[in-house]
């Protein structure tokens, strides 16, 4: 499992969103997020923009209720 797999499976798991739900969230299939976490493929550079500034605002929003 590659750094970037591990990080967005334990995204998804952190913010208790299904695989089709961060899909959406990225528009890409529920297939190409499966594919993310176990490995298979990596996100595109523009891709990888949406997701890094999804992660940020979900862990400024983990920090902000503590």
């Amino acid at each position: 499992m590659s750094f970037f797999s591990y990080n967005i499976k334990n995204l998804r798991i952190s913010t208790k969103c299904k695989q089709s739900d961060l899909a959406t969230t990225f528009d890409v299939t529920r297939t190409t997020m499966s594919d993310y976490e176990r490995g298979k493929s990596e996100p595109s550079l523009d891709r990888l923009i949406k997701i890094a500034d999804f992660s940020v605002l979900v862990w400024m929003n983990l920090y902000a209720h503590q």
